[in-house]
């Protein structure tokens, strides 16, 4: 029995659609097995046998199976560096934040390719070493330390993917090759490159004044190498005696020119602290600070960088049902075309009956 050619059609679509779902969900397990390996490191913090900076005194210790932060005095920051004696190339780091003291406008992230110098105590200022943060007004930036100063790679951002407030956020911070990623609560907001950092260590940031966050997990992964699987993708240590001296950046001796928190500032234009004023740090909102142009070629203008691609992740549900609204004008119009056409008509001839006798030839036989 031959089948109707609607349902036929309607078989066929359903399908390649399966098949092109399975193949989908397929590929994204996949691809997410291949790029991640075993974590270096998953800190919840229950206890310090890994040696965490540890002093309620200072600006940073464990409290009830979290790690707290405290940028106590005005116009500084807090900067840890993770117990971890390697320095990272290719890292994913991911870190759970929320905040629990402070003004509004203190920002909290992570730190990737830190080269020193040592230590970072959370006390130290001095660095070189890319800060990836949030703050609780539902913003978002990218800086890079160097020395003393402050280098915009991207300054403060809305995004709608950053919790406000006390609400705590989730953030992903990614390091691949020249290039820095962002994700918070598992959407992708930024991405750029910069040439200047290519390893270091990995730690957490809180800055603006009187900020306090508290880090309920720390996690660091690497990814994996398929054609050296047996050796690991982590560098060696490096050599912190030595500062790294890299071509085109900006004179550290000078007073930071711009801080990565301060909101009111005007990018890409340097800040200078008014007199009796300190310069702010990343997350403070920068009261009393009179912004100031200045000279070109000055050794105190920083140097900047490219910009970034603020980004947002594909709705995966808005694909699928645009492809199912394809899917449902192809039916309709094989529907359509398959009811249009005419029946076909058969070219046989319905056989002639053969002529009645006539009265004269019945009266013969």
């Amino acid at each position: 029995m031959a089948m109707h050619p609607e349902r036929s059609v309607w078989l066929s679509i359903g399908r390649f659609t399966a098949i092109l779902l399975a193949g989908m969900f397929s590929l994204s397990v996949l691809g997410i097995r291949q790029v991640m390996a075993d974590p270096v490191l998953a800190e919840e913090f229950v206890n310090n046998q890994r040696g965490w900076p540890n002093d309620p005194q200072s600006t940073a210790w464990l409290d009830a199976g979290s790690y707290r932060l405290h940028a106590r005095e005005p116009g500084r920051f807090v900067a840890i560096r993770a117990p971890v004696d390697l320095s990272f190339t290719d890292v994913v780091v991911t870190g759970k934040f929320r905040k629990v003291g402070g003004p509004s406008g203190g920002g909290y992230g992570i730190v990737l390719r830190d080269q020193g110098p040592e230590p970072r105590d959370g006390i130290n200022q001095s660095g070189q070493y890319y800060v990836l943060e949030v703050s609780d007004r539902g913003e978002l930036g990218i800086w890079r330390r160097e020395g003393g100063s402050w280098v915009d790679l991207l300054p403060w951002t809305p995004s709608e993917a950053v919790r406000r407030g006390g609400e705590p956020n989730e953030l992903t911070a990614r390091a691949d090759g020249t290039r820095l990623a962002l994700l918070v609560n598992g959407v992708q907001v930024a991405s750029l490159e910069d040439t200047v950092l290519g390893e270091g260590g990995v730690g957490l940031f809180v800055g603006g004044d009187l900020n306090e966050v508290i880090v309920e997990r720390f996690e660091v992964q690497v990814p994996v190498v398929p054609e050296a699987s047996t050796a690991p993708s982590v560098a060696v240590a490096p050599d912190t005696s030595i500062a790294p001296s890299v071509a085109g950046v900006p004179d550290v001796s000078t007073e930071p020119s711009v801080a990565p928190g301060e909101i009111t500032a005007t990018y890409p234009q340097p800040v200078t602290p008014a007199q009796g004023v300190e310069s702010g740090v990343p997350g403070e909102i920068g009261v009393g600070m009179a912004p100031a142009v200045a000279e070109p070629g000055s050794s105190s203008a920083p140097e900047l960088a490219p910009q970034a691609d603020v980004l947002r992740t594909p709705n995966i549900l808005s694909l699928v049902l645009a492809f199912g609204g394809v899917l449902c004008l192809l039916a309709a119009f094989w529907r359509r075309k398959a009811t249009s056409s005419p029946p076909a008509q058969t070219s046989a001839k319905r056989p002639e009956a053969a002529p009645a006798p006539s009265h004269q030839e019945r009266f013969d036989r």
